[in-house]
């Protein structure tokens, strides 16, 4: 993928507050569920990619066993989405603090629809308090990364996928 391209993806990422983790159980049940994300650690084209989930979910339980993990981002509206393979891993208390506090940042940047979720999440220190409570931080280190995007010139849903060679 292009330097232009991943600049696509990291854009779009930034763009977006859900994203949908797929992962599956030790039997091999798959399981997929909703969650808030944000990237951080960019460095040219990489990044990492990191959700935060509570202790007592499958998915938490599912990651354990088996770190493997799918990810898309995508709009109810538009045929864009980005596509992530990784592995992930679960962050020790104190890097969970600040990543939560990054991700305190991102909500902030995106009130408008920080708001959506009344009840949820506020705009404004959305994890406040929850430090050392069932909260955990994943982080997930990419192995593939796709892009998919309508073109409105050719009206052809296009597909670009990150060369991860570059990224190694």
């Amino acid at each position: 993928m292009s330097s232009s391209c991943a600049a696509d993806v990291i854009a779009y990422l930034e763009s977006q507050l859900i994203a949908v983790v797929a992962s599956s159980s030790p039997d091999g049940q798959p399981q997929a569920s909703t969650v808030f994300y944000w990237i951080n650690d960019r460095e040219g084209n990489r990044f990492n990619f990191y959700f935060v989930t509570r202790k007592t979910t499958r998915k938490y339980n599912n990651i354990l066993q088996n770190p493997k993990v799918a990810v898309v981002v995508g709009t109810a509206f538009e045929p864009n989405t980005v596509q992530i393979d990784g592995i992930a891993e679960q962050l020790e208390a104190d890097l969970s603090l600040k990543n939560l506090k990054n991700f305190s940042r991102f909500m902030t940047r995106h009130r408008i629809q920080a708001m959506i979720y009344d009840g949820a999440f506020y705009p404004k220190s959305p994890f406040k308090g929850i430090e050392g409570k069932e909260f955990v931080v994943f982080r997930v280190k990419p192995t593939r990364v796709a892009i998919t995007s309508y073109d409105g010139i050719t009206k052809n849903i296009v597909r670009r996928e990150l060369d991860m060679a570059s990224w190694q």
